[in-house]
């Protein structure tokens, strides 16, 4: 019987290991790729949502109260919005001063993340010569306008 089994497997023998070999880098690549620009995407739309709420929180303040300051609360908000980064990501996000979007009268609130000249402290980026492996985006930035 272990002949016959040795004939049957004959120089096919490892077969499965070599292929295994071969394509575990190609897909250790894609699964880290498929993570790396998730990353991004998920930074992007976190300065979304804080520019969207720090212009809702600036419509919803009442003109009429002592303390209307629709720019610092929009500020505010939108930086509390953002609290569940991570502290690096967290260090450089910036919410500019909320003002007038155009001169049609919009408020507009701009929230920036600047990751340029930063490490980043959740994903590590690979430096080869003058390449950086996985490039990411330097500034992730967003700008929501609402009517006062």
């Amino acid at each position: 019987m272990t002949a016959a089994r040795r004939l049957r497997h004959g120089p096919q023998r490892g077969a499965a290991l070599i292929e295994f070999a071969l394509v575990l880098p190609l897909l250790l690549t894609i699964a880290v790729g498929i993570v790396y620009y998730g990353y991004a995407f998920v930074l992007k739309a976190a300065t979304e949502s804080a520019a969207q709420n720090g212009a809702q929180e600036a419509v919803a303040l009442s003109p009429l109260s002592d303390d209307y300051d629709p720019g610092a609360r929009a500020q505010k908000v939108a930086l509390d919005s953002l609290d569940w980064l991570p502290e690096g990501v967290r260090e450089a996000a910036g919410v500019a001063q909320a003002s007038e979007c155009d001169a049609s009268g919009l408020f507009g609130v701009r929230v920036r993340i600047d990751l340029s000249g930063r490490a980043n402290t959740v994903l590590p980026q690979l430096e080869l010569g003058g390449f950086k492996i996985p490039p990411r985006p330097s500034v992730i930035e967003s700008y929501a306008c609402a009517s006062l």
